[in-house]
């Protein structure tokens, strides 16, 4: 609501929407803190506290390394694609990749909850040698998460130009985005196995993998075939790297759960 008002209500354009986002994160910042320095919350502020610890501090960042690595990654894949569809496409591929984009968060960040929620109860079972407890967890988590992604694939494979339409009633950017929709969400219903793979080498305590993973989607796969594909078959090369590095990133993390997960079962016979 801010946002619209400082933008169209008070013509400020981008500069009224920047201004809007730093100011809900500041009425956010301050909503947090009186909540938990009213005494109603059961964390309590207390100086000793906030002096760090080295023993917690690496394993926070143990744990935060994957979700910092994919935000990062995701920002640096931003650049180049929105580069590539400025040279191949212009403004309104870049304004339908924007709605697409936003419309992938809308499923991306509910499978990172059920990712991050995954972690302890694998980290947990792992710590105890109760590999099969792990294996049922992952393959619970993998299914949620598929059953999750396939009905908004569903919609925006189906119906993309209403979706489209939401955002705008231009007819030149439903047609683009449309089509670009139906080709970018090609693979999603699978795209939990990357999620999930990289959360299960985490809690595992093996970080080659897991940073393996995080960068495997947007730098190892996407950012080549968004620099690759756009020169022989112009704007659609830039959409086909979607669904081709969502296909190679969810192959890559498959096949090395696949093979952790043998392992652990041949350990599950011997202790047995």
């Amino acid at each position: 609501m801010a946002a619209r008002s400082l933008i169209f209500w008070l013509d400020m354009g981008v500069r009224g929407a920047a201004i809007a986002t730093v100011l809900s994160q500041l009425a956010a910042t301050v909503f947090l803190l009186r909540y938990f320095l009213s005494g109603k919350s059961s964390v309590v502020f207390k100086p000793e506290l906030l002096v760090p610890d080295m023993t917690i501090s690496k394993e926070l960042a143990v744990i935060g390394i994957g979700p910092f690595i994919i935000e990062a990654s995701n920002s640096t894949m931003m650049i180049f694609v929105n580069n590539a569809l400025a040279t191949y496409g212009g403004d309104v591929s870049i304004a339908a990749f924007g709605i697409i984009h936003r419309l992938l968060m809308l499923i991306f960040l509910p499978l990172l909850g059920i990712s991050f929620g995954l972690q302890p109860i694998v980290g947990y079972n792992y710590g105890a040698k109760q590999f099969s407890r792990v294996a049922e967890s992952v393959k619970v988590a993998l299914m949620v998460s598929t059953l999750f992604s396939l009905p908004g694939f569903l919609l925006m494979f189906f119906f993309p130009e209403p979706i489209i339409q939401i955002f705008s009633s231009d007819p030149e950017l439903t047609a683009a985005g449309a089509g670009a929709m139906k080709i970018v969400v090609l693979i999603l219903p699978f795209i939990g196995f990357q999620l999930v793979g990289t959360t299960v080498f985490q809690a595992l305590g093996k970080p080659v993998p897991a940073f393996v993973l995080s960068l495997a989607r947007q730098i190892l796969f996407l950012l080549p075939l968004v620099l690759i594909l756009p020169r022989f078959y112009g704007l659609d090369g830039v959409w086909a790297a979607f669904p081709i590095s969502d296909f190679l990133a969810c192959g890559l993390a498959a096949g090395m759960m696949w093979r952790e997960y043998r392992k652990y079962k041949n350990k599950e016979k011997q202790k047995n």
